[in-house]
């Protein structure tokens, strides 16, 4: 049987904001997973702990803080701000690198 074509999500032609933002991470060598972990964080790019939420705006972000207390930076964008997911596929690079670099910098301390 044929799946309905609204169910059927193809990340090749998949041109919703939040598509446009991982491919540019994507193309910048970040790797993320979708869904993640217990607070099914839409956009995670686990090594650098940073979580991305594509919504429109004025949605809830009482997850912003447990996040943060968890260690992970939170990048929010709206929907509808975004054009090509360049600009924020950047942020999203500048602030993976961070953490890395932060991580490495703890970790030599000890």
């Amino acid at each position: 049987a044929a799946v309905p074509e609204e169910t059927y999500i193809d990340d090749y032609t998949d041109n919703s904001p939040e598509a446009l933002v991982r491919r540019a991470a994507w193309n910048k060598g970040l790797r993320c997973r979708r869904d993640y972990g217990p607070h099914k964080i839409p956009v995670a790019f686990v090594r650098g702990k940073v979580a991305v939420f594509v919504e429109p705006r004025g949605s809830d972000r009482t997850l912003d803080s447990v996040l943060r207390s968890e260690g992970w930076t939170v990048l929010r964008y709206d929907e509808e701000d975004i054009t090509d997911g360049l600009e924020q596929g950047e942020e999203i690079n500048d602030a993976v690198r961070e953490n890395l670099k932060s991580a490495k910098k703890k970790k030599k301390k000890q």
